[in-house]
């Protein structure tokens, strides 16, 4: 091999290693685009669980709201029901007593 050939070669030689630091270079640069882009997909994937959280939670705040009406409703006939039964004691007690106050006119008048 004559000098000239073994330039050639050494610049060849240059040469490819040049370009595989530019692949590797290039390389380094799609890996880290990869981990950013998974990066990117974990960042989505927390989103959807946070979107799906909050939709859980406005169902259970709305399912609360309506046992809280369920029981504020059941409260109102509870208390209608007690209302009542203390309307009809104390007509039992006023029926009573008229009936007494009847008895004792009438033996007022027969005697």
């Amino acid at each position: 091999m004559t000098e000239h050939q073994i330039r050639v070669k050494e610049k060849e030689l240059k040469n490819a290693q040049t370009q595989v630091e530019l692949y590797k270079r290039e390389l380094n640069q799609l890996q880290a685009k990869v981990d950013d882009l998974s990066g990117v997909d974990r960042l989505m994937q927390l989103e959807n669980k946070l979107r799906e959280g909050m939709q859980e939670k406005a169902e259970l705040e709305k399912k609360v709201k309506e046992l809280e009406r369920q029981h504020k409703d059941q409260g109102k006939a509870l208390e209608k029901m007690s209302n009542e039964e203390e309307f009809q004691a104390k007509m039992k007690i006023l029926v009573d007593e008229l009936r007494v106050w009847k008895e004792k006119v009438k033996k007022i008048e027969t005697q």
